[in-house]
């Protein structure tokens, strides 16, 4: 019976996990979505100003930021879920 009770409370942690995660998704989600409205915004305001070259090395150095701080998150989650497993 003890046990069982044990495996229930596993089990919801998991869940609990995965639900966290799913949030964590979903907050980075929303806010790569509303940084990159505002950005469109900035660069529909300055077109006009033909600072196309700025902007274009703006947007590319932004984009390895991110994909660098995505890959260390995925990275993390990879390794996180590997060692929950272990230990």
């Amino acid at each position: 019976m003890f046990e069982s009770l044990i495996s229930i409370k596993d089990q919801l942690g998991f869940y609990f996990d995965i639900l966290k995660f799913f949030i964590y998704f979903c907050v980075g989600a929303l806010l790569l979505f509303f940084v990159r409205k505002i950005f469109q915004i900035f660069q529909f305001l300055t077109y006009k100003f033909n600072k196309d070259f700025f902007f274009e090395k703006l947007k590319i150095s932004f984009n390895i930021f991110l994909f660098i701080i995505i890959s260390i998150l995925l990275g993390w989650l990879v390794f996180y879920f590997l060692m929950s497993d272990i230990l």
